[in-house]
């Protein structure tokens, strides 16, 4: 082919500038129908963020496979590994399929068999996909690598559409309407993004929440197959593969004019000009078409440095860790972005492509650096010492535990705080050479506390009471090398959270200095597995800003002239946005002052009663009753509420049947609630 004539495209427009277009509503038609290939685009893009935060989607995915709920709740930096690589897997995927679709299916597809052929392919590639994404049930590895194949399947057709709707939108748009009509695929995927947040809202609590939230969609590529016979083939392509006169026929229904000449000929020169397809050798070997392609691929490479698409993929997960409203600010997010999208449909063909990006990139660049400042700030805030030391700490504020005069748990009003899964002992118990740990943390007295078979350890204390954390001494206990994370609330929302590595053989001092917050919980596992360990406690650095007298409470007959800490739920109760629960051996049936609760609140806050007593029974009961229905908790899910009892949280499953694996008889609970 001549490559002189490709260097001279940019002046062909001139010669044919008075060409008629009729009428373009059917063409402003078309391309927004194949805008919709956007919309399944930016609908999983948007989606996909919001999903993996959701309960249902940790049920399926983590909770029994990888860890309990206690490690499947952590911040992403204490997940389990391999949960963590499966989310990371769970994008990269998609991504890899959208690279596959782009590059290698799209072009062949679309100039073999037509622009029409490959939007089709696109919308069945993802569907297929999307279907084996969404219909397998959870809780196996096997069923995961079968998911993260159909994540491939799902990217490559988001890929085919991202290549074939834009260009059968420019080659039937009228030149004057070019740039706005090519836009709509960009409109389709930040409306798209916007969808999938809200769909997400909705669909947050649901016990099939990921599945609906990312099936809902497949109604878009579904009328897209259907749709597309219902579409004209682009004449441009009609001209070079079947001739004049089939391009003739096909801009005549588009144009909806019966004299289409002229743009004809326009068609016509611009496909003898461009001559057969470039070689891959010359598009990098002639230097205006490297000029091209540079600018073509530069800008986009670029783009992505804005941080956007890694934002919508893990913003969940990060917004949730650092706001704990993941769903809430991708929502937010997604509005602007699709807000700010609309007034670039109308500037495209008015200011220029080259104005308007040079604008935007640098309103941009400000609000980057914004950005960055504010997460080094945030950062920076986090930010946490450990020492060797021990802190200075006022008497009246140093727990010791030295009170506690038998090896028991913490009650609720120790130090006007509540306490759970905290026990304490004597370390003396064991000598200082055996391997336990607990020795290596005293630094007052020999009595230390400790977390229960490894499960999480929180103190609270009712808002708008609160309390501050300068520091404490810890140690593991029989295993080296822990992670201990601590996640802190404050007025009963996200504040803080840390993480540090603690050995057995020696003591850490933790420097917090966490102010005003009513709320903190302490976990540990080997290299974040997710599998609770213990850990060891001593010299609590603690401040209570509180109108209530502590009280510290002991088994001894000594005499406390301090009036004690009343606190509105007893000691088989869990407290929870102001309201007690408790969990009833009673069946269907709640005390006086007490009634059924949800089963969304159950889900959350399930964990809590483990390692408390039920009112009337201590049992490894799997059945539950709530305020909406009769569920199972555990029968699917290797039993672990019968053998990792009191009580485990799994995957809901409705009916009845829910047995007792260890005596063999039916028992049930209820969940009940203070009014």
């Amino acid at each position: 082919m001549s490559l002189e004539s490709v260097s001279k495209t940019d002046h062909h427009h001139l010669q044919h500038k008075n060409i008629h277009y009729g009428k373009p509503y059917f063409a402003v038609l078309l391309a927004a129908f194949s805008s919709l290939g956007g919309w399944f685009f930016g609908y999983d893009q948007g989606v996909t963020g919001g999903i993996v935060i959701m309960n249902s989607f940790k049920n399926d995915f983590c909770v029994g496979v990888y860890a309990n709920t206690s490690g499947c709740d952590l911040s992403i930096a204490a997940l389990p590994p391999d949960y963590r690589q499966f989310l990371v897997l769970f994008t990269l995927m998609y991504n890899l399929g959208c690279f596959i679709g782009a590059l290698f299916i799209s072009s062949f597809v679309a100039e073999k068999f037509g622009r029409r052929a490959i939007i089709f392919t696109s919308a069945v590639l993802f569907i297929i996909g999307t279907s084996m994404v969404i219909l397998p049930p959870g809780g196996s590895k096997t069923i995961m690598i079968f998911i993260l194949i159909g994540r491939i399947v799902e990217g490559t057709g988001v890929g085919c559409a991202s290549f074939s709707c834009p260009l059968y939108a420019s080659e039937i748009a009228p030149t004057k309407l070019r740039g706005m009509l090519s836009g709509f695929m960009t409109m389709g995927i930040v409306t798209g993004l916007f969808a999938a947040n809200v769909v997400n809202f909705f669909f947050q609590n649901h016990k099939w929440g990921w599945r609906l939230s990312n099936g809902i969609i497949l109604i878009a590529p579904a009328i897209i197959m259907v749709g597309i016979f219902f579409c004209p083939e682009t004449p441009r392509w009609l001209f070079k593969k079947k001739g004049r006169a089939s391009a003739e026929k096909s801009l005549k229904r588009i144009r909806k004019i019966y004299d289409v000449t002229a743009e004809l000929n326009a068609i016509a020169d611009a496909v003898r000009e461009e001559g057969n397809e470039l070689s891959i050798k010359e598009l990098f070997t002639t230097k205006k078409m490297l000029e091209r392609l540079g600018i073509g691929m530069g800008i986009h490479v670029f783009l992505q440095t804005s941080g956007i698409s890694p934002i919508f993929a893990f913003g969940g997960i990060i917004f949730e860790s650092v706001l704990g409203s993941g769903i809430i600010s991708l929502l937010i997010l997604s509005g602007a972005n699709m807000l700010s999208t609309i007034p670039a449909l109308f500037l495209f063909d008015r200011i220029g492509r080259r104005n308007l990006l040079i604008f935007c990139g640098l309103a941009v660049k400000p609000t980057d650096t914004t950005t960055l400042s504010s997460t080094t700030i945030t950062t920076t805030e986090a930010v946490l010492s450990t020492t060797e030391a021990p802190s200075s700490c006022l008497d009246s504020n140093l727990i010791t535990f030295e009170n506690a005069s038998t090896y028991s748990k913490i009650p609720n009003d120790y130090y006007g705080l509540k306490w759970t899964n905290a026990y304490v002992l004597d370390t003396q118990i064991y000598p200082q050479w055996s391997e336990s740990g607990f020795y290596s943390a005293v630094k007052s007295g020999t009595w230390v506390a400790f977390n229960m078979n490894g499960e999480r350890m929180t103190i609270h204390i009712d808002p708008p009471n609160k309390f501050s954390i300068k520091s404490f001494v810890v140690s593991s206990a029989w295993k080296d090398d822990l992670t201990l994370s601590m996640i802190s609330q404050r007025a009963s929302t996200y504040y803080k959270e840390a993480s540090f590595k603690i050995e057995k053989n020696h003591s850490t001092t933790i420097e917090l200095n966490w102010f005003d917050i009513d709320t903190i919980t302490f976990y540990a596992s080997i290299d974040n597995s997710g599998n609770g360990e213990v850990f060891v406690i001593d010299d609590l650095c603690l401040h209570l800003n509180t109108n209530l007298t502590p009280t510290l409470t002991s088994t001894s007959t000594s005499t406390s002239t301090s009036a004690p800490a009343i606190y509105p739920c007893s000691l088989n109760e869990v407290l929870y946005q102001n309201h007690c629960y408790y969990l009833d051996g009673i069946g269907g049936q709640c005390s006086d002052g007490y009634s059924l609760g949800s089963e969304t609140i159950l889900s959350r806050i399930a964990d809590l009663f483990i390692g408390l007593n039920y009112k009337t029974t201590i049992s490894d009961n799997c059945c539950v009753v709530t305020s909406e229905k009769y569920s199972n908790y555990g029968i699917a899910k290797l039993h672990q509420c019968n053998k990792q009892g009191p009580f485990r949280i799994v995957p809901v499953l409705n009916g009845g049947g829910c047995r007792n694996f260890t005596n063999k008889h039916s028992k049930q609970l209820t969940f009940c609630v203070s009014n």
